[in-house]
């Protein structure tokens, strides 16, 4: 009985003790505890190392959900980004010394470039060009803010006199798959398994 009544008077003592801690820091709006820190009513108090409790509710959240979101501020002022979708890519293609491209929904001017750099803007969606010498053409398309969409994929225009078409299947296995999109009679698998090594041999001067 008396290791009991000891027991309740050191919890007591305990409970004393924390209930009559001395602020670390207090100012006419909230205080600031060893272990929480208090404004007025509300109090925040830390739990653990990784833990935090506290008694606040927003009344501008009450039926808010109760995930937590985080906001950056720069300089005191919300950081707050308009969120913004570009338009769509185009996708090229040529044909008879003229590449072309599908008109994009909500673009209102194209931009073309020639191996990575800027040669004009156009409102138009086809462009001539010629294939005299190697070059790969891409076309961005802008909204009305002059937002840019992503990059087309490369298109290569090059005349056949600068360019020798090697078709794999002459000298290796060619491959059974039913694919689709190669040139020649067909293409070769290469894998650890297929085709691991291929010889092509020289063609004219291309390779001196």
């Amino acid at each position: 009985m008396k290791k009991w009544i000891a027991c309740c008077s050191l919890s007591l003592v305990i409970m004393q003790c924390f209930s009559q801690q001395k602020p670390l820091y207090q100012s006419g709006t909230f205080a600031i505890y060893p272990d929480k820190v208090v404004q007025g009513k509300f109090e925040g108090k830390a739990l653990s190392a990784t833990e935090l409790a506290s008694n606040y509710k927003s009344p501008a959240n009450e039926f808010l959900s109760p995930a937590i979101t985080f906001k950056f501020s720069i300089n005191g002022k919300d950081n707050t980004v308009e969120h913004y979708i570009t338009v769509d890519a185009p996708t090229l293609t040529h044909t008879n010394n003229t590449i072309s491209w599908n008109a994009i929904k909500g673009a209102k001017q194209y931009k073309v470039l020639k191996n990575g750099k800027e040669v004009s803007k156009t409102n138009k969606t086809d462009l001539s060009v010629t294939s005299d010498n190697y070059a790969e053409y891409q076309i961005i398309a802008l909204d009305e803010k002059g937002v840019e969409s992503f990059a087309s994929e490369p298109l290569l225009i090059a005349g056949r006199t600068i360019t020798n078409i090697y078709e794999m299947e002459n000298n290796a296995t060619k491959a059974s798959q039913s694919y689709k999109g190669f040139s020649g009679d067909g293409f070769v698998e290469i894998s650890k398994n297929k085709n691991t090594e291929v010889t092509i041999p020289p063609l004219g001067s291309m390779f001196a």
